[in-house]
């Protein structure tokens, strides 16, 4: 869990910081981003299929936005670009690393549980599999809850 808090925050900085310091066109304001725009890039964030032409232009979109409320010079739209593509290399190792853990975590957490469940008896399989499903209703519940606006997330495929 705390592998996916750290990859969450990571990520996070990622897209604030892309938005932030993207190039930019000009300094002058454009439209705001819709509404279905935004929730087209989330959609695509959740779904984990990312089309990288709607969230070039979302990140493009957004990083206008932020500099334009800034009101940003064109020295420092030029400079903050310059920051953030010279962070951008270190930040992309940096999440290379936390993905090849997220990785030897899957796979320990599979291997712990495979030999957990060789312990078990079928019955206790049985429960095992009851215990899985109701906490599996309860999360699908809380999440309802805390998150009503959010179009379900498809299952992950094993």
């Amino acid at each position: 869990m705390l592998i996916h808090k750290i990859l969450g925050l990571s990520l996070g900085m990622i897209l604030l910081s892309s938005a932030a310091f993207a190039d930019t066109v000009s300094s002058a304001p454009t439209e705001p981003t819709s509404a279905q725009n935004i929730e087209a890039a989330q959609e695509g964030m959740h779904e984990r299929s990312f089309d990288k032409e709607k969230m070039e232009k979302y990140r493009k979109e957004r990083s206008e936005k932020f500099a334009s409320r800034l009101n940003l010079t064109e020295e420092q739209r030029a400079k903050a670009k310059e920051l953030h593509e010279k962070n951008r290399a270190e930040m992309k190792k940096i999440m290379d690393e936390i993905n090849v853990l997220q990785e030897k975590a899957k796979a320990l957490r599979e291997q712990s549980k495979t030999e957990f469940e060789a312990l078990l008896t079928d019955e206790q399989k049985e429960t095992l599999k009851k215990i899985h499903e109701e906490h599996q209703d309860k999360m699908k519940h809380k999440r309802k809850h805390h998150f009503p606006h959010e179009k379900p997330m498809k299952p992950k495929e094993d």
